[in-house]
């Protein structure tokens, strides 16, 4: 039983691990702004960064 228990121990350590992983996300052009947002995260090992890109409204699409 003893052997059991101290194989699942990496597995419940990376449960714990991906547990504490964050996602952040950046979105980029917002509002026909080219700027990122935010402009700067600081993110650890594990942690997932996603962007969303949005794509530019002419004046001419906008007043549509």
């Amino acid at each position: 039983m003893r052997g059991l228990s101290l194989a699942l121990l990496p597995l419940s350590l990376l449960l714990c691990i991906s547990d504490a992983s964050k996602n952040y996300v950046v979105t980029v052009g917002k509002d026909s702004q080219l700027k990122f947002d935010p402009e700067t995260l600081t993110a650890a090992v594990g942690d997932t960064v996603t962007y969303q890109f949005f794509a530019k409204v002419s004046e001419q699409e906008a007043s549509k």
